[in-house]
């Protein structure tokens, strides 16, 4: 009998006997109200979204059969049956697996990754979420599941997605293309739908995210032998992506829960992945007036700082410039408009020196020679009433009045921040940290710009 219809033959059997001796509901029922979870989905609404100040809507309930802790309990309730047994020796001596094999099946058990966790157990996983979760027969769930796992082990690759939860994004675009594998995407219901099974809470009504939000979407195709560097890869692109949108407009945004999603199961048991949360009140959003809201011309800012960001390794930078990205970040977390100020004041202090007397007449005017596309006297206007609302901050201790002038400074200064803090990456690429500052400062009182006196340095 050929590979195949031998491992199809032991994986009905292993099913078979899997069920006869009841170890499914032994399984579910140990963790009952983790594995059998009770959802709520809302009801497609094409003009609603995280800042409709109208926060009713209608919704479904559902459960849902959740096969990330099923899939952990598999491993003890059939461990000892013949058929497990065999179908790890089939795939162990058929060299099926890329995962380094053991001497022992039991040693294999008590590894991550396994060819028992990951391929036997993976398969019972999907059937089961198959036919629960997709209301598929049997014999449709069965041959679903083994198409999948016999087209992961004839490929050399496997391919997947993540899906990123972008907190905060609004607009009217429908997808910003990034790269040929990457795009901030506007969601649909299914997307919603596919987030609400994974993360909505039906006992604090949280919803993960609504229609006409926004998600990041990465499609990966990667070596099969090389699986280990799935969360370096992810991880990476990630950090590049959201650190281009960090520097490429103003408003609030944060990196929201993640999903895997494809048919490799054998290799993304782990299908979601959670961020920690910064912002914490659902409902600041319905208040917010530093809405992050993406548009063609923000777009292509994002595609151009993305080109950059990526060739360079931003946790490798200089100290100050890389606090200065991550006040940037925390800057775009905070809704009030105190606390904002303060960390866009902080961001901009920690890439431009000063000495000790007249630093904001200083900032200024370094601030000036960096933006030399900038008018001028707009620019020199602006700086003047972001330090004018920062002194009132720091040193008068008012509170700052929420109006659209004030508003509309913060949306130019940090967007001239996010400017400044990409020349400093770039220019960081051949210059030191020390050396950028000395370009500035003399370029205050020289003829040449900061690009043409840097060219002048050997670093």
């Amino acid at each position: 009998m050929k590979f195949k219809e031998k491992l199809e033959k032991y994986f009905h059997e292993l099913i078979d006997e899997f069920e006869l001796e009841n170890n499914f509901n032994k399984a579910v029922n140990k963790r009952f109200n983790f594995i059998i979870r009770e959802v709520f989905i809302p009801d497609k609404n094409i003009n609603f979204d995280r800042y409709s100040k109208d926060r009713g809507y209608s919704s479904k309930s559902y459960k849902y059969f959740d096969t990330s802790i099923f899939n952990e309990l598999l491993v003890f309730y059939i461990k000892d049956s013949i058929y497990f047994e065999k179908i790890y020796t089939i795939l162990k001596d058929n060299y099926a697996s890329p995962f380094k094999i053991k001497k022992t099946i039991n040693d294999d058990i008590n590894s991550m990754p396994s060819i028992t966790r990951n391929y036997i157990s993976g398969f019972l996983s999907r059937y089961y979420y198959l036919k629960i979760n997709e209301q598929k027969t049997d014999n449709n769930a069965f041959s679903q599941t083994f198409k999948e796992l016999m087209n992961f082990i004839t490929a050399d690759t496997f391919t997947f997605k993540t899906l990123i939860n972008l907190k905060g994004i609004t607009g009217i675009i429908k997808e910003l293309k990034i790269s040929d594998n990457i795009s901030i995407k506007k969601a649909d219901n299914d997307i919603v739908k596919l987030f609400a099974l994974q993360y909505n809470d039906i006992t604090s009504n949280h919803i993960e995210i609504f229609e006409n939000d926004y998600y990041l979407e990465i499609k990966h195709e990667l070596d099969k032998n090389k699986f280990y560097k799935i969360n370096s890869i992810e991880n990476t692109i990630m950090k590049e992506v959201y650190e281009s949108i960090i520097v490429s407009s103003f408003g609030n945004i944060e990196l929201g829960n993640t999903i895997r999603e494809g048919n490799s199961w054998v290799l993304i048991l782990n299908k979601k992945t959670s961020f920690p949360q910064v912002i914490i009140d659902k409902y600041n959003y319905t208040n917010n007036k530093f809405i992050f809201s993406i548009s063609s011309t923000i777009g292509k800012s994002i595609i151009k700082n993305y080109k950059i960001i990526k060739n360079i390794d931003t946790d490798t930078l200089h100290h100050n410039i890389k606090s200065s990205f991550s006040r940037l970040k925390k800057a775009k977390t905070k809704f009030e408009i105190e606390d904002r100020i303060i960390e866009l004041a902080i961001a901009l202090e920690f890439l431009i020196n000063t000495n000790s007397y007249e630093v904001s007449l200083q900032l200024k005017l370094k601030i000036l020679s960096l933006c030399d596309d900038y008018d001028k006297d707009e620019l020199f206007n602006l700086t003047t009433e972001f330090y004018k609302l920062r002194g009132d901050v720091m040193h008068g201790n008012k509170p700052i009045k929420l109006i659209a002038k004030n508003i509309n400074t913060i949306e130019k200064i940090e967007i001239v921040i996010g400017r400044i803090l990409v020349k400093f990456i770039i220019y960081s690429q051949e210059y030191s940290y020390k050396n950028i500052n000395k370009a500035i400062t003399q370029s205050l009182y020289k003829k040449e710009t900061i690009n043409e006196i840097l060219k002048t340095y050997k670093n």
